[in-house]
């Protein structure tokens, strides 16, 4: 028996000293807690970061650069930033490529935990970029960031020709709201809203964020109904975002000013309202008048 019990503690021993276990902490890179590089960086806040890896002891020698990047778009068809890293080995042959990131902007330690962690083969080893790992790397994580952007231009190219069309009705007449769900939590807003003038459904609004607390913030999506649904790139369009806004302040009654930006020209069209969390009405009303819905 206790043969045995040595034998299952000499495999277990082994299998864990077998796994990969990386930490990225402090400027250092570790696996099985012994230092395979350090890194630095430059960039923070709201100004893109750069990390460069390299041995440890060697900041000179740069092995490895990432390169933060930041795609932005005022369309809620898409984030409204997305952050990728361009990602360069030294010495190697291969174009530099990019991955997608998912933790936001300008974090240094998370950044450099995309190119290292535990899911992913380690780039440096003996001081030197592993280039089978490097190669593996970029099969298994580049983002097409060519076909991501001809994606958005191409989208924002259709609802540009549907938003041209324009409804012949009554614009003078008043606009009504229809709930159509709500989702809300106690301190969450989740609405989508039908608008309809002159007894037609004309659009939807979507009403999303957090009320109350110290920084309240709603963000409102208007969609212009479309009459002949279009599809591209597998996407169907039944609808057509028009406008944009985000109003943040006190639920007290003040006068809240903010815009609506028009999602096609990007143009901002100004609005007053008294709530933050009220704003539909001078949303729709100056995108009527805008000749946006």
């Amino acid at each position: 028996m206790k043969a045995l019990a040595l034998l299952i503690t000499l495999l277990t021993s082994n299998l864990l000293f077998a796994q990969k276990t990386i930490s990225v902490k402090k400027g250092t890179v570790k696996e099985n807690d012994i230092a395979i590089a350090e890194y630095d960086s430059k960039g923070s806040g709201m100004k893109p970061v750069t990390l460069f890896f390299f041995p440890p002891g060697s900041a000179t020698d740069t092995i490895i650069t990432a390169h933060e990047e930041f795609i932005k778009t005022q369309n809620p068809l898409f984030d409204e930033v997305t952050t990728v890293l361009k990602v360069e080995f030294k010495n190697v042959s291969a174009q530099s490529f990019y991955i997608l990131s998912k933790y936001g902007k300008s974090e240094v330690r998370s950044a450099a935990q995309l190119i290292f962690n535990d899911s992913v083969p380690v780039l440096i080893k003996n001081a030197k970029l592993d280039e089978s790992a490097a190669a593996e790397f970029k099969a298994k994580y580049a983002f097409d960031v060519d076909h991501y952007m001809s994606t958005i231009k191409i989208i924002e190219d259709t609802i540009a020709s549907l938003n041209k069309i324009v409804t012949v009705r009554n614009a003078s007449l008043p606009v009504e709201f229809r709930m159509k769900s709500d989702r809300s939590g106690m301190a969450s807003i989740d609405q989508t809203l039908e608008i309809y003038q002159d007894k037609t459904l004309i659009g939807i609004l979507v009403k999303k964020g957090q009320k109350g607390g110290g920084f309240p913030r709603i963000y409102y999506e208007v969609y212009k109904v479309v009459a002949s649904p279009v599809t591209v790139r597998g996407k169907t369009f039944n609808y057509s975002p028009v406008g944009i806004c985000k109003a943040d302040g006190s639920s007290i009654p003040v006068e809240v000013r903010t815009d609506v930006i028009d999602v096609v020209t990007k143009k901002e069209i100004p609005i007053r309202g008294t709530s933050y969390d009220t704003m539909e009405q001078p949303i729709v009303q100056a995108l009527i008048r805008n000749k946006l819905l």
